[in-house]
């Protein structure tokens, strides 16, 4: 009789367990419904090979930095710059309080690697971003001016094609309301 109590009262437990689960996922859903929608986007040109390819289809979260402030490294965001009006894809290599270096790379006259607390920036599939020329100047006068940190509110954001991209090496560190929206890994 003890045994039998005890197994009913589980039972309405784990009944009660199981909607309280269902209520919690079904709201959770409806609530990041909500908060942003994803639109397939068309990715053009090759800033971001090899991780997405020309004609690419993408799908991108509207609005999900209005819900979501926090930009994080490795984000993949789409970000307006005030000489195109078209929205670039890029990653978020450096946030703000990093420290940001450029090191010598030793095997190219006037070739530098960039580095984001000490460590050297490689895109996707692990070779390291090497600048040279104009790129160079650019980042360079970030790392004087700011001693060597990313400052608040700024990014450092990079195409993962480095020799076909408009990103940080040619117009700078963008500003956090310069990042749009994230894209859906």
């Amino acid at each position: 009789m003890i045994v039998q109590k005890h197994y009913l009262k589980m039972k309405k437990l784990t009944l009660k367990g199981g909607i309280i689960t269902f209520s919690f996922f079904v709201v959770f859903f409806l609530v990041e419904s909500i908060c942003f929608s994803c639109k397939t986007v068309v990715v053009r040109g090759n800033s971001m090979s090899p991780m997405f390819l020309d004609g690419q289809k993408i799908k991108i979260f509207q609005d999900y930095y209005n819900n979501h402030s926090i930009k994080k490294r490795g984000d993949v965001v789409l970000v307006k710059y005030s000489r195109n009006n078209n929205l670039l894809l890029k990653i978020i290599k450096g946030i703000p309080n990093d420290s940001f270096s450029l090191l010598e790379t030793g095997r190219e006259d006037n070739k530098w690697n960039i580095l984001i607390n000490g460590e050297i920036v490689k895109n996707s599939i692990g070779y390291e971003y090497v600048i040279g020329g104009h790129k160079y100047k650019m980042l360079k006068s970030y790392v004087d001016d700011y001693k060597g940190k990313i400052p608040k509110n700024a990014y450092l954001v990079l195409g993962d094609n480095l020799d076909s991209s408009i990103d940080s090496t040619v117009f700078g560190l963008i500003d956090f309301s310069n990042i749009i929206t994230k894209v859906d890994l």
